[in-house]
């Protein structure tokens, strides 16, 4: 998976979100490669962010939980330099080498988060032979699907969109924002005995 971003730096509250920026992952699974992070200057001049101005941490979620969890990570990368008025520019791949189920492939894009948004589009291309179920959740985003041979390409879009006014224990995002959740899976059926079969030996119970 590729992910680019590129966002503007307009005021302080957002000078302090991306001032550092967490991408989580989970090693058992997959493996992030930053192929750039830089800064963009009102001048147009760039600063780099070297290599060890990005590092794996655990992931404070899980130890809020009291889990200890030493796969569930976050590559944490930090924009120095970076002042009201620049951009930060992203680019970064996500390798998954170990799917966890077999075969299969989903998601899950939220079009509407906390900062206005200019633009955003998301693309999967997969076989035809796996076609890719999808729905859209709490509105409506802009969606295209083209055959490209033995392959097809499925399209999300938004533009201009308002940002969402955070608020004190609000629900996430993926409960009032568009949202758009995707997979090759046929059911939930499919989902349950695969569970079943995974889970299932693990609690038979011995004298």
């Amino acid at each position: 998976t590729t992910d680019y971003m590129l966002a503007k730096v307009l005021t302080e509250a957002g000078f302090k979100d991306y001032g550092e920026i967490k991408i989580p992952f989970y090693k058992t699974y997959d493996s992030i490669v930053v192929k750039s992070a830089r800064v963009i200057k009102q001048d147009g001049s760039i600063i780099e962010v070297p290599a060890e101005m990005m590092k794996d941490i655990s992931d404070a979620s899980t130890e809020a939980m009291n889990i200890y969890e030493s796969d569930a990570l976050n590559r944490v990368i930090t924009f120095k330099n970076l002042e009201v008025g620049d951009c930060v520019e992203l680019l970064v791949e996500d390798h998954l080498y170990h799917a966890p189920m077999e075969g299969q492939f989903d998601g899950m894009e939220v079009f509407q988060v906390f900062e206005p948004m200019i633009s955003k589009e998301v693309v999967v291309i997969g076989p035809k032979s796996l076609p890719l179920r999808h729905i859209t959740m709490n509105g409506k985003v802009k969606f295209s699907e083209k055959q490209m041979g033995d392959k097809v390409r499925y399209t999300w879009s938004a533009e201009n969109v308002d940002r969402i006014i955070q608020e004190p224990a609000m629900p996430s995002l993926t409960e009032i924002a568009p949202t758009v959740i995707f997979s090759t899976i046929e059911s939930w059926e499919t989902v349950s005995k695969w569970w079943n079969e995974m889970a299932g030996t693990q609690m038979e119970l011995n004298d």
